[in-house]
């Protein structure tokens, strides 16, 4: 597996600092108002099955659940539009690549461009479900290090894309992500916000 590029680290870690930030700021408010907290919980239907859904039957986790007054409500909690206007271009191999622009670490619009009608979706599908499992140890006391959400594919011009909420999953999640993309087939990706 491909190290994460030094230019990619810089150049993301912010963007997940400020969204790890938001959700963290949220949790320590709501905890000081008498509330309980639960951090990043997967949703689950009234059976108590999680919920699956998309095209590629997918899970996903909210931000918070907080829970008042015997009320329990899912958080999202909204990042901040970046303010660095830096771009990169990240080469995999000879015949992938992708460029990624700002973006919303909570909202990353993923553009997907290939020559083939339709690209293979396992690689991306199975990236999601690696890493919405907790690596709580590995990445903050309160946060499970995980992905909360891909929606997608929806087809667009020239390609297809997804819009990814990374969570508190680290830096290193977006690199992963770019290999998987190269494993569809795809030519290139590109990273940006709506």
């Amino acid at each position: 597996m491909l190290q994460p590029d030094p230019a990619l680290s810089k150049l993301i870690e912010p963007l997940r600092d400020a969204a790890i930030g938001g959700i963290l700021e949220v949790m320590a408010r709501e905890l000081e108002a008498g509330a309980d907290v639960v951090p990043e919980p997967e949703l689950r239907d009234p059976a108590g099955r999680i919920k699956r859904g998309g095209p590629l039957n997918l899970p996903s986790r909210a931000d918070l659940m907080v829970t008042k007054n015997g009320r329990s409500l899912l958080r999202k909690v909204e990042s901040e539009a970046p303010e660095a206007k830096k771009s990169l271009v990240v080469q995999i191999g000879r015949s992938f690549e992708a460029d990624l622009r700002p973006f919303l670490w909570d909202a990353a619009v993923i553009t997907v461009f290939a020559k083939q009608p339709e690209p293979n979706w396992a690689p991306m599908r199975r990236w999601f479900l690696e890493w919405f499992q907790s690596r709580y140890s590995e990445v903050a006391p309160d946060l499970y290090g995980a992905v909360h959400r891909m929606e997608g594919p929806r087809e667009v011009k020239g390609g297809w894309a997804f819009t990814v909420d990374f969570g508190s999953a680290p830096a290193a999640s977006l690199m992963d992500l770019i290999i998987a993309v190269s494993e569809t087939g795809a030519v290139r990706m590109r990273v940006d916000q709506e």
